[in-house]
């Protein structure tokens, strides 16, 4: 099981209290993820199709409480590239459940469901319950090992208006693409579908995603600091590598007894340790130095044996 089907099989399991409440989550099915077809020849009726038991349970027991009807439900088997059960929950458009969808504001008018009432869902409980009819219905969510992605689809735009709309007021920022012919509500940041979660009643899903993602932030930010400390050793090698270069010029072609003793001792310790590390170079001096002040006296000695090779290279050629 994906864990976007594990999110919609906990959500499914909640059934809200108030009547309210059960007809926002139920308006949301219906307008994202259902549409007109025929039944019986003749009849028409509402029909929901998901690969997710859960949903297709929750649809149901929805529908058949607030129409007062008995929806049909057909299972169909699939062994193509996606094998299992299809199942299909039918609702016929009898005269009580016309009546049904006009109190939820979805009233049909050419062969398509009207936009739900911003009355259905004025209270939080019932935003809430929106929110995750319309996640069970047209939601998907990737799994938090992956990158951060949850998303809603919709043939409209129209019909993402109001999921945006609400997740707007409770601080979150979707944004809407167009993807092989669907419109695409989504969510990309971790912290912003964390909280989704928590508003659809998903503890449980929350809960795994919080721990997943801080083992993989945790993770990221242990390989960025191990590249960033290899990084710094590879450019310190190559660093002291040139100093030690430069120094060796220098004990070649100058006396190093010229040079102050706080000179000569750090040319001595870059010759012997070209790999040390400014602060590990520091702790050897007597009296210590900070890297501050030995990078300051390498530098000294790095312009004295350029200026060397400078005045030597332009010296003219002695007469043979």
């Amino acid at each position: 099981m994906s864990f976007s089907d594990q999110v919609k099989e906990e959500l499914a399991r909640v059934l809200p209290e108030r009547k309210c409440c059960q007809a926002a989550e139920l308006a949301a099915l219906l307008y994202l993820d259902s549409t007109l077809s025929l039944g019986a020849p003749g009849e028409l009726g509402l029909s929901l199709t998901t690969r997710n038991a859960a949903v297709a349970r929750k649809f149901y027991r929805l529908a058949k409480s607030y129409f007062s009807c008995r929806p049909r439900i057909r299972v169909t088997k699939s062994q193509r590239l996606r094998p299992g059960n299809t199942y299909t929950v039918y609702v016929p458009l009898l005269e009580q459940v016309q009546g049904g969808l006009k109190a939820l504001g979805l009233e049909l008018g050419h062969l398509r469901l009207a936009s739900p009432p911003a009355g259905l869902v004025s209270r939080p409980c019932c935003q809430r319950a929106f929110l995750r009819g319309a996640f069970l219905g047209a939601g998907s969510l990737s799994k938090p090992q992956s990158p951060y992605h949850l998303e809603v689809v919709a043939s409209q735009q129209e019909r993402l208006a109001v999921v945006a709309r609400l997740m707007r007021e409770h601080g979150l920022s979707p944004r809407l693409t167009w993807r092989k012919g669907q419109h695409v509500l989504y969510l990309k940041e971790a912290e912003q579908i964390s909280e989704l979660l928590n508003l659809m009643g998903a503890p449980a899903s929350l809960l795994q995603w919080e721990n997943v993602r801080v083992l993989k932030e945790m993770r990221n930010e242990i390989n960025r600091l191990v590249n960033c400390d290899a990084a710094n050793v590879a450019k310190s090698v190559v660093t002291g590598t040139r100093q030690a270069a430069k120094i060796t010029y220098l004990t070649e072609h100058y006396d190093l007894e010229k040079l102050s003793p706080r000179l000569r001792e750090v040319a001595r310790l870059r010759l012997v340790y070209p790999d040390f590390s400014l602060q590990e170079l520091g702790q050897m001096l007597e009296p210590r130095a900070s890297k501050s002040a030995v990078n300051h006296r390498l530098r000294r000695l790095e312009s004295l044996a350029d200026a060397l090779r400078a005045e030597k290279e332009a010296a003219p050629p002695a007469d043979g």
